[in-house]
């Protein structure tokens, strides 16, 4: 039976922590261990540094999360924000609230999970804290670092501009629904299961974006493809306007929906934790979007077209007609869990 982080102590719960990241790479001059961490940037780039909470029954259930799971998308989820710079992540810092009663493996898969990201996407855990909390908390910041070609923000999109989304957006809100009603062994919920619990940041699109100059704004998906998309127009000051029709869904994808009683476009539309991106780009350089696609083996959807105007988002159906915006997307202090 596994023992009790209340049996251990901070001091050799940090010592194993330390040991398991001691040879990653990039390295710090120094990290785990003192005070603050002590890192270099590479010449000529600039930091971008992103920081997020998961909290046990806000943002996840351990009911059917699994720890090593939990570990992976703890980073992953900020590398999206990363890659939604168009950067390169470099180093990660932890900080966790852990209550004493959890068991010594359930830390051991948290950081295998950590672990098989930070070695995939070369991210240097750099130091954090830990302390005791009534409920499994988990702040976690990234440091990255900017191409030479610089970043990309929410606010360049301009008027002629497409609107273009990587992946399938609403896979992950698919996931959630078979998951929070008990369905995890359905088969017909496994690929939307994954998606939600081990999100892939795409950080290799990001930097292709901004290496070869592909977009005008740029960020990620996460609280759902309507509500980011206000928020990509807030920022840039214009309209947005999307068809419905333009938004290809997974092949399985509306049947599962429907088995779980729930629409698939709303669930495109408004479904948040996709960790995609979405991002605008001139006519000229839709030819070259098509083929960084091929070459990722990555949908980039041309869902919309951006125009002047008062900023915000609109949905139009098949036959051109302005849609009734479904409710959804995540806003903290709003929702329920």
């Amino acid at each position: 039976m596994s023992k009790k982080l209340r049996e251990f102590g901070e001091l050799a719960i940090v010592d194993s922590i330390r040991k398991r990241f001691r040879d990653f790479r990039p390295r710090a001059l120094r990290g785990i261990g003192d005070d603050a961490a002590v890192i270099i940037p590479s010449p000529g780039s600039r930091w971008l540094v992103t920081t997020d909470l998961l909290i046990e029954k806000v943002h996840f259930d351990l009911a059917f999360t699994p720890p090593r799971d939990l570990g992976f998308k703890s980073l992953t989820v900020n590398l999206s924000d990363i890659a939604a710079m168009g950067g390169v992540p470099r180093y990660a810092f932890l900080g966790l609230g852990l209550p004493a009663g959890l068991s010594r493996d359930f830390l051991n898969e948290f950081f295998a999970g950590w672990a098989r990201a930070a070695r995939r996407y070369e991210t240097n855990l750099a130091g954090g804290d830990l302390s005791r909390a009534p409920a499994v908390f988990i702040a976690v910041t990234v440091m990255g670092e900017t191409l030479p070609s610089g970043f990309i923000g929410r606010d360049g999109a301009r008027p002629g501009d497409g609107v273009f989304v990587s992946g399938y957006p609403g896979e992950s809100a698919l996931g959630w629904e078979y998951l929070s009603r008990g369905k995890r062994r359905d088969p017909a919920g496994r690929r939307w299961i994954r998606k939600h619990l081990v999100p892939e940041p795409r950080l290799w699109l990001g930097q292709e974006l901004s290496r070869r100059k592909l977009a005008h704004s740029l960020m990620d998906l996460s609280d759902g493809l309507v509500l980011d998309l206000q928020r990509l127009a807030r920022e840039s000051g214009v309209a947005i306007e999307i068809e419905a029709g333009r938004i290809k869904l997974p092949a399985g994808f509306a049947a599962s929906a429907r088995k779980v009683g729930r629409d698939p476009l709303r669930l495109a539309l408004t479904g948040g934790e996709d960790y995609e991106l979405i991002f605008t780009a001139p006519r000229g350089k839709w030819s070259e979007l098509e083929k960084l696609s091929r070459s990722l083996k990555l949908p980039l959807q041309r869902i919309g077209i951006v125009k002047a105007g008062k900023p915000g988002v609109t949905v139009k159906d098949l036959l051109g007609k302005i849609m009734t915006l479904p409710e959804g997307g995540y806003e903290h202090f709003i929702e329920d869990y």
